[in-house]
């Protein structure tokens, strides 16, 4: 048996590094997931060849926009050039790997902090900081820490510094506070420091003030000492920008679109609606949440009664899997539908799925105190932030794989179903450890399809930016008209003058015009909702064809803006 599981280990830790370094190996370089990734790229790029701050982006759309009026949406105007909107950390890590990764430096970012993470989770999970390798596996592979460890996004760099904070918070047995004297001072820090590189990061600060097991005046010395570190962290945070980009506050903030909408459709409202769209946004995946929670009710209140909790427990899982994976998988194999509208991306219904083992807690409760403890904070730290967002912004948690907001969550919550799984192996109750171990073994599965999804839409966007290279000219002037494709041209911007068409055709006609601009390419993405290009008055269109790649067709229209150039010609 123990040899079982040192091959168990060692082959699930072999399998995770390969399937992070492949995928850092062999994603297009220059490919995007989503297009604010080419922002995030720019800016690390700024501060690698940076010869002294402020490190802008440089603009060179700006001899035909000297205003900024046609920048891209994910960026702000800066000194001389641009600034990315996002948090400035994650770039700036970008930044240090330049030299080593180039154009995947970013990815690389993304790749080391997803293993860390996982790693860090694995100690959380068995409390045996010698061999966590196994289980530190199993929370990247089950959860979308390996679908963003493998993309242009600093989730998973948030991720590894949540979960860093709540391991240095980690009870510990003979200690009447918890854990060491200084655990909160760094994770205090290190939450400090997370909103620098997702803003929301911070949240995850709150399921620690309800630290467990503590008395009042324990408890009170906890939250000082936790806030000391926060406050530290984000004065380190605010210098390192202010150094670097000439501002103290965070350059997103008076640009969130969210904050805008947060009372849209009235407050409760739009809580419910978020609520929905996050956990059931089709009729598979409300039928999973509906049995999740069906679930998790029966635990609580056949709590004594341990076999029927087992059976009711069990057949709810055994519906939410099928509900939540077999059924669409079966919808994807049938070419009924994409993987997008199988498992839509705004849903942690259809990736959480170890999520459903969470029930069992009930059934395998541990009897140390310490150990209660560690479940206690694991819960609280992962919870907490889902509730406190919700009630703050009516947002899903953001669009992509999984509730990418709430990424931290899911790691900490794979820890405590890992506690759940050997905990019931230990006592011998297989029945509970077998449907823990499913619910994981169902997940790898679905995050196998996020992979998938990753590597079909970063190619198609990689293809997309070398076909629009290869249509355009250095020196030439590129107009968009679809807001995300500018991000997405990020691998050309040392060459071409790339801007946002804006919704005034005179106003985007003059910037031309008067900059004497004679071939114009102009770029329209079609599909459902795709705004047409403003159609400059004083331009004549000289020529048109449509680019085809995987997912989606482009219109190209070549535009001819001289100053010679009459209403109508053409």
């Amino acid at each position: 048996m123990r040899a079982m599981k040192r091959a168990f280990t060692g082959g699930a830790v072999v399998a995770a590094v390969s399937i992070a370094v492949a995928l850092v190996a062999f994603l297009p370089a220059g490919g995007f997931f989503s297009g604010d990734a080419g922002a995030k790229l720019l800016q690390a790029q700024a501060f690698a060849d940076c010869d002294g701050p402020p490190c802008e982006i440089p603009y060179r759309a700006r001899a035909i926009d000297p205003d900024f009026a046609l920048r891209p949406s994910y960026t702000t105007p800066g000194r001389e050039g641009l600034v990315s909107l996002f948090p400035y950390l994650y770039p700036v890590a970008g930044a240090a790997l330049d030299p080593l990764f180039g154009a995947r430096s970013l990815r690389a970012v993304s790749a080391v902090a997803a293993l860390l993470a996982a790693l860090v989770a694995g100690v959380l999970a068995t409390g045996d900081r010698r061999r966590p390798g196994g289980a530190a596996a199993v929370v990247l592979l089950a959860t979308p820490l390996v679908f963003y460890g493998a993309a242009v996004w600093e989730h998973a760099l948030a991720a590894l510094l949540v979960v860093a904070a709540v391991a240095a918070c980690w009870p510990r047995a003979g200690r009447a506070d918890g854990g060491a004297p200084g655990g909160p001072v760094v994770a205090g820090l290190l939450f400090g420091l997370a909103f620098w590189v997702r803003t929301e990061a911070i949240l995850y600060a709150l399921g620690l003030l309800a630290t467990p097991g503590l008395g009042r005046r324990a408890r009170l010395a906890v939250w000082g000492r936790l806030g000391a570190g926060m406050a530290a962290g984000l004065a380190l945070g605010a210098a390192g920008q202010r150094l670097l980009l000439g501002r103290w506050l965070p350059f997103h903030l008076a640009s969130n679109p969210s904050a805008g909408a947060a009372l849209d459709g009235g407050f409760l409202t739009s809580r419910l609606r978020g609520f929905g769209e996050l956990f059931a946004p089709d009729p598979a995946t409300a039928l999973a949440a509906a049995a999740w929670f069906v679930a998790m009710v029966a635990a609580v209140l056949l709590r004594h009664r341990r076999h029927a909790v087992l059976r009711v427990t069990g057949a709810a899982l055994a519906a939410g899997g099928l509900a939540a994976f077999v059924a669409p998988v079966l919808r994807v194999l049938s070419g009924g539908a994409g993987l997008a509208e199988s498992f839509p991306l705004r849903t942690v219904t259809a990736v959480w799925l170890f999520g459903y083992a969470l029930p069992l807690l009930h059934l395998v409760e541990p009897e140390d105190r310490h150990e209660r403890a560690r479940d206690e904070l694991l819960f609280n730290a992962a919870l907490a932030p889902v509730v406190v967002y919700w009630l703050v912004s009516p947002l899903p948690g953001g669009y992509q794989w999984g509730g990418r907001y709430f990424l931290p969550t899911a790691v900490l919550l794979a820890a405590l179903v890992w506690r759940i799984v050997c905990r019931a192996a230990a006592r011998g109750d297989r029945a509970v450890a077998a449907l823990g171990a499913a619910a994981f073994g169902a997940s790898v599965l679905v995050q196998g399809l996020g992979l998938a999804l990753l590597f079909h839409v970063s190619a198609g966007n990689a293809r997309l930016c070398e076909a629009i290279a290869a249509r355009t000219a250095p020196g030439r002037p590129v107009v968009c008209a679809t807001r995300w494709l500018p991000e997405i041209l990020a691998p050309v911007w040392d060459e071409r003058l790339v801007v946002l068409a804006g919704d005034d055709p005179d106003r985007l006609a003059g910037l031309l015009t008067d900059a004497g601009a004679g071939a114009v390419d102009a770029f329209t993405v079609l599909g459902e909702g795709s705004a047409p290009l403003p159609g400059p008055p004083s331009c004549r269109v000289v020529g048109e064809d449509t680019i085809v790649t995987p997912g989606r067709q482009t219109r190209h229209t070549l535009l001819d803006c001289r100053p010679s150039s009459g209403v109508g010609d053409g």
